[in-house]
């Protein structure tokens, strides 16, 4: 029999999508930090990351919210969390206020990225310690072409950090992600802008040995 609502029953239903989507929206900003003190998170707890692994298969345990939470976020399905592949995200910049699409931001990536098979990030330029410098913002920044992505016209946006052949130092902790700066102009709660120098200065190789993550950008409003 074809579902055909009434009137009223659109109106009621529409308006249960959008609650249940204010709802998500908030668990999603409001994550506990993965990386102890820092931004990073990933929008799900154990029992997600387990039930994930196992097909779900424990009858006593189904994690519904992390479950919506996680589709809300990136309509995703990821098997071995943490072994296989692991994408903490990142909404907010160091400061603590998300981030914007009409502002100009860096991420510095350390070195020795602890995985073993995903290499992509071949157009970025490394620093001499190892580290790498990704700049997001709404125009590029003259002499720093390579490394940066632009944020688009939407109002806000997300990052992801993405890791194939996670390696244990991650899920360990020992290895962390830093914090993104924002490095335009001020904004409350940040403390004076200042622009991080030293510009490119070697190529990462796009082999095995020589591994680096793919970072993408993702606009939300």
């Amino acid at each position: 029999m074809p579902f055909t609502p009434s009137s009223q029953r659109i109106v009621l239903l529409e308006s249960a999508l959008q609650e249940a989507h204010g709802c998500l929206r908030e668990l999603y900003e409001h994550e506990p930090a993965f990386f102890e003190g820092r931004q990073w998170l990933f929008p799900a707890g154990r029992d997600f990351t387990e039930g994930q692994n196992r097909n779900f298969a424990n009858g006593e345990v189904y994690p519904y919210t992390d479950c919506a939470v996680v589709y809300h976020m990136a309509f995703i399905g990821l098997k071995r969390l943490g072994v296989g592949q692991f994408c903490p995200v990142n909404i907010r910049h160091r400061a603590g206020n998300l981030f914007r699409s009409d502002r100009t931001y860096r991420m510095r990536v350390p070195s020795g990225v602890p995985v073993s098979q995903y290499c992509s990030v071949t157009m970025y330029d490394g620093n001499d310690d190892g580290s790498l410098d990704v700049y997001f913002g709404p125009k590029e920044i003259p002499g720093l072409e390579s490394n940066f992505i632009a944020t688009g016209a939407s109002v806000t946006f997300e990052l992801m950090f993405r890791f194939y052949g996670v390696g244990a130092e991650v899920m360990s902790k020992e290895w962390e992600l830093d914090d993104v700066d924002l490095i335009d102009v001020d904004e409350p709660g940040t403390s004076p802008a200042r622009h991080f120098a030293g510009g490119p200065s070697r190529s990462y190789a796009s082999d095995v040995e020589r591994s680096t993550p793919a970072v993408s950008a993702s606009p939300t409003g």
